[in-house]
């Protein structure tokens, strides 16, 4: 008998949480300037290596091969992932291939996993079948005045690897206290449009959320306008997206 879906996600939550860390941890070795992470400490000793060469001849000969040897093992791509081959292929096994069973349960995984699963060449996790990542800016509105005020377009949802997302808009920045009406253009799963209005009083501190719609049911791929109803001069919105499910170890 097949595992249910909502054990499937939690042991599914846990190696993505797992990966997450341990990549974090590994890190990609980008900033041997200022180390922070094991692969930032592994090019760094490289780059040691290379400079010990102008004072000890044999120290490059020696040593450069080993250690940069030990840079590919420390990366976080793909070494953190290799640790979890076995438990994804057994999951792949026993729900008789992932992709298929979670179109089936309409169901999705977190973008840790699919990079997980698909990294180690398992297979592919379709867009539908797995949410977005979080994105902390995909539109922002700042009022001049009643009525007015520009709008700046920020990230979408890659659409091509992840599903349309829950949204949230915040009031980033409080210009004054009157009333003020936001209506937001935005885009569906499907491509098509819609419109949405939230409704501020005025009285909200600077940094209030609200639900853009009905999370689970209302859920979109970027923004693509925003328009106000009052507001005052500096008044700023921000539109940000929010994880469908936060993973735990």
């Amino acid at each position: 008998m097949t595992i249910a879906i909502a054990d499937f996600l939690e042991l599914a939550d846990s190696i993505a949480a797992q990966a997450s860390l341990l990549s974090t941890a590994m890190g990609d070795g980008s900033s041997p300037g200022s180390p922070t992470t094991s692969g930032d400490g592994a090019v760094k000793n490289t780059q040691r290596i290379i400079a010990l060469g102008n004072t000890y001849a044999d120290a490059i000969e020696d040593l450069l091969g080993p250690f940069r040897d030990q840079v590919n093992q420390v990366i976080s791509m793909p070494s953190a992932y290799d640790r979890f081959t076995a438990s994804l292929k057994a999951l792949n096994i026993h729900v008789a291939g992932i992709n298929t069973f979670l179109t089936a349960q309409v169901e999705r995984v977190s973008p840790d996993f699919k990079t997980a699963f698909e990294v180690l060449g398992l297979g592919a996790l379709s867009a539908a079948n797995t949410f977005s990542p979080y994105l902390s800016d995909m539109g922002v509105f700042t009022c001049t005045g009643s009525g007015a005020g520009s709008f700046v377009d920020g990230s979408a949802v890659d659409t091509d690897n992840y599903y349309a997302a829950n949204l949230i808009m915040e009031f980033t920045t409080k210009g004054g206290a009157t009333g003020k009406t936001v209506t937001v253009t935005l885009t569906k799963w499907d491509g098509t449009s819609e419109d949405k209005v939230i409704v501020w009083t005025g009285a909200e501190s600077a940094g209030a959320v609200q639900d853009i719609g009905t999370h689970g049911s209302d859920m979109y791929t970027d923004v693509t306008n925003m328009s106000i109803a009052g507001g005052d001069n500096l008044d700023v919105f921000t539109i940000k997206s929010e994880l469908e499910r936060v993973t735990t170890l």
